[in-house]
Parts: structure tokens; sequence; C-alpha cells
């Protein structure tokens, strides 16, 4: 009876240490916060989406501002998509005079949040201004002389100068080429191309002087 429980006890012994021996090389817990890098110090930046990831901490204590997005995101692509379709200039993005060093926290930087959102709701009211300036220039007949590539350029200037949107090039048409004319333009779309052209810088010379004041 005492070998047989000695037995036993030893086999036991040996399970359990083969257990602990195992412990180290088992596969750890892919939501340890332990493997997690946490930032240490005043002045080191934290991403507050990614430790949300990982359940609620001590960065939801930060002082997130109290002011509501005032303006939809729809609502900007839109009067964008406006201005674009009226071919004219290559228009890019909304242009935000934020504070300076508003957005070095990787995006926004919670201590902004209202001067944030007091600059963006200006810059969209601002594009709202450009867009029924620009609307309703491009229903005026094109300004004459206007083609010449001084004035494009100074017009587009002008523009840009606004600081309300990125602003491109003029919008050239090109024409298409045709079987009929050996795989190259005809030469009546060629011209047809160019007057159309001109007509864009002429409504852009329009857009520019009427949105001067903006």
């Amino acid at each position: 009876m005492k070998s047989s429980f000695a037995a036993k006890n030893a086999i036991a012994l040996v399970t359990i240490g083969t257990l602990v021996a195992l412990a180290p090389g088992c596969t750890p817990n892919p939501y340890s916060l332990d493997d997690v890098d946490t930032p240490t110090g005043d002045s080191t930046p934290i991403d507050v989406s990614a430790a949300d990831a990982f359940g609620p901490s001590d960065i939801m204590d930060i002082p997130q501002g109290s002011a509501e997005p005032d303006v939809e995101p729809d609502l900007i692509d839109q009067n964008l998509a406006r201005l674009a379709a009226l071919e004219v200039f290559e228009v890019g993005y909304l242009l935000v005079d934020a504070p300076e060093g508003a957005f070095n926290c990787y995006g926004p930087c919670p201590e902004f949040a209202d001067e944030i959102a007091a600059a963006e709701a200006e810059a969209a009211e601002r594009l709202a201004d450009l867009v029924e300036v620009a609307e309703a220039a491009a229903t005026s007949p094109p300004a004459a002389y206007a083609c010449d590539e001084s004035l494009v350029s100074a017009n587009l200037d002008a523009l840009r100068s606004l600081q309300i949107i990125t602003v491109g090039n003029l919008v050239q048409a090109v024409p298409e080429n045709a079987a009929a004319c050996y795989g190259l333009p005809c030469p009546d779309d060629v011209l047809a191309a160019e007057q159309l052209t001109c007509e864009r810088a002429g409504v852009l010379s329009n857009i520019a002087a009427d949105a001067e004041q903006l």
C-alpha cells in the first residue's frame, strides 16, 4: 500500500512539474495589457482610439471640450462637388484655419476642441458662400479676353488667396481622337475644345471678380 501511495504521489508531482514547466511557453492572452506599449510622461501624445480598444482607462478622463460638431461633413462634400461640377477649375479640399498645434496629437487635440469646431464652422460657411458666388457667376456671359495664360494664372491665384479651398488649374477641354482623322483629334474638334477652354477661363474670371470680397 505504501509503495502504491508513493507512486501516486510521484506521478502527481511529475504532472504538476510538467505543467509548471510548460507555463512559460503557453500562448499569452492576445488581449493582455502587458503587451501594450503605454505612453509615459506628460509630453507623450496618447492615441485615444487605440486605448479605447482595450476597454475603459484613465485616458477617458481627459477633457474633450464642450463643442459639438456644427457642420455635417456630407454638406462640405456636397459643396465641393457643386464647385467641381462647374468644370471651371480643379477643386481640392476645404482649408480650416485652426490654431497652431491643434492637430499635433495624432489628430485633433482635445484641449483645442472648441477652437477647431469654430474654425471648421467658419470654413464651411465661407465655402458655401463661394459656391453661391461661383454658381451665379457661371450663369453670366464669360468675360471676354480672359483666355490669356497670364490672366488665367492671376485669376487662379486670386481664388487661392481667399484661403477657402485648395485651387488647382483651369479645367482644359480635351478633344477626343477620331477614326475619321487617322486616330487623332479632328481639326474642328480641336477648335471646339479651345473655344470651350476659353469660355471656362471667362467664367473663372467672373468667379474671381465676384468672390473678391469673401
